[in-house]
């Protein structure tokens, strides 16, 4: 409540202050960071040796019992039993997921020379989870007008490098948490609150161009998920789970979940402060064929899109082109190298079939709204852009196409309420 008092004294002053916030009672770092700063001075070689030195040894329990001004000391904030082990640099150890005074017991040393040991044993390299937060302050803080929703977790995953260990739960479960149990079980955000501290506020906090908002020339990083089902999973001791009711993912404008399902596409970039809108298609998807499952021909097309029960992710010099229900494939023109990419979200409105008769779609003829997005690289001799003729005049996407990265909208963008209902 200090903190934020201060905070929001600030903003009043017109201080843009501000904080971020993930929803769980505990922290996460290094377990070095229990020891004092002096004893990390020169690096971790001097760090261990340290350690191995019984005087210093004595002098760091003392420190750590009695407090050093301006050190921040999480032994006294949490306890040995909320101290939990998260990571170990030997990959067979089994020490993820007990705490430092279960480890101390089954030893039968001091819980400080258990620290001290375990960060000789993994070079400094051993990860921790501590309980040391209020759950009230914790919504305080998420009901902050100046607090946005953040993570503060690393890239996990529950196969391969990333799956090992036992890491904090916020790397799957925090904006899920979020929408699952502080707006849709206990009403602290409403839903339009929740979604605006994880985007539009994040994106102008950072300042990222182009992205944050569903609006006309912004980047289409779009999460489509069921509000009644999704929740998070993860926990302390399983976390690596996914949340649930996620269905869909844009990345860039390139299909990056499906069904639930990842699939395979890589659009991820760096983002740096400031920065514009890319003007080439991102890195993987140079030089390269990826084809989906389902991808339909042209024998099986029609049926394809009234069924509209498969992913068609496709790239070759022509078209992106992804399909949902209800969604027509791009016009591939041997004259121009691009990319079209069409997405239906959901809203009021129709798609009508520009390739071929300019009548609207079998299936879901009635609330779509239509995404596309153009990868435009160096034309060849006689195309669109060298002989002069007029953006949006393909006929695969009508009027309103715009350089690389531009929206284009065939119905109402606003009533693209399927992200959020």
């Amino acid at each position: 409540k200090t903190t934020l008092a201060l905070l929001e004294a600030a903003r009043e002053r017109g201080v843009a202050a501000g904080c971020d916030v993930y929803p769980y009672t505990a922290a996460s770092t290094s377990l070095g960071s229990l020891v004092p700063s002096w004893a990390h001075a020169g690096g971790k070689e001097a760090f261990l040796g340290r350690l191995r030195d019984p005087a210093v040894r004595e002098r760091l329990k003392r420190e750590i019992e009695e407090g050093i001004p301006g050190w921040e000391n999480f032994i006294a904030a949490a306890g040995y039993d909320n101290i939990l082990i998260t990571r170990a640099n030997r990959p067979d150890s089994d020490l993820p997921g007990q705490t430092i005074a279960e480890i101390a017991r089954a030893r039968q040393t001091e819980p400080a020379e258990t620290v001290f040991d375990l960060l000789l044993e993994e070079e400094n390299n051993i990860g921790m989870v501590l309980f040391l937060m209020q759950e009230e302050d914790v919504r305080e803080v998420i009901r902050f007008p100046g607090a946005v929703i953040g993570s503060d977790a690393s890239a996990a995953a529950p196969y391969g490098p990333l799956g090992k260990g036992k890491p904090h739960p916020r790397s799957y479960g925090t904006f899920a948490r979020i929408l699952g149990k502080y707006v849709r079980q206990e009403g602290l955000l409403s839903l339009e609150e929740a979604i605006s501290k994880m985007t539009s506020q994040t994106a102008e906090k950072y300042g990222l161009k182009g992205r944050g908002i569903l609006q006309r020339g912004y980047q289409a990083d779009l999460v489509v998920f069921d509000r009644q089902k999704i929740s998070d999973r993860a926990s302390y001791q399983e976390p690596h789970q996914y949340a649930q009711g996620v269905e869909y993912v844009l990345v860039n404008g390139v299909m990056t979940v499906a069904k639930g399902e990842h699939t395979g596409a890589l659009a991820g970039r760096v983002l740096r402060r400031g920065q514009k809108r890319t003007r080439s298609p991102p890195p993987h998807l140079n030089r390269r064929r990826w084809r989906g499952e389902g991808t339909p021909g042209k024998t099986d097309r029609k049926a394809f899109l009234a069924k509209g029960e498969s992913l068609a992710v496709s790239y070759e010099t022509s078209p992106i082109s992804a399909s949902l229900p209800g969604l027509g494939r791009s016009h591939r023109s041997s004259r121009s190298r691009r990319s079209d990419v069409f997405i239906v979200c959901g809203a009021a409105g129709g798609m009508r079939n520009y390739h071929e008769t300019n009548q609207p779609l079998p299936g879901r003829r009635s609330g779509v709204a239509v995404l596309a997005f153009r990868h435009l690289r160096r034309p060849y001799p006689g195309s669109a852009r060298s002989t002069g003729r007029q953006r949006g005049d393909s006929p695969s996407v009508g009027s309103g196409v715009r350089r690389h990265g531009h929206l284009v909208q065939k119905s109402r963008l606003d009533s693209l309420r399927l992200l959020i209902s």
